[in-house]
């Protein structure tokens, strides 16, 4: 299993977006939708979650550096936000 390090950016946008702190790990282990995000050159994966009494789309971008993936950042994302990214060709599937 691939060896997951939690940035100190990631630490404050959980702090900051309120998000249970197991969401980056989980998001990373289990999510069957992923894409390669051709500007930020990192990894997008997206799954759905409940987060504030809802259902969402919840996304987290992570590069792998050293046989480590390095998750940078988290947070909600709407359906019209991905398909607009993969219309756009931003995000590619992998």
């Amino acid at each position: 299993m691939t060896k997951v390090i939690i940035t100190e950016h990631l630490r404050l946008r959980l702090k900051q977006r309120e998000f249970p702190s197991k969401f980056p790990e989980h998001i990373h282990q289990k999510s069957k939708r992923r894409f390669y995000d051709t500007i930020e050159k990192s990894t997008i994966a997206i799954m759905k979650l409940q987060y504030l009494g809802k259902l969402r789309n919840i996304m987290i971008a992570y590069v792998t550096e050293d046989e480590s993936d390095k998750i940078k950042t988290i947070h909600p994302i709407k359906e019209k936000e991905i398909k607009t990214r993969i219309k756009n060709k931003r995000w590619i599937k992998k």
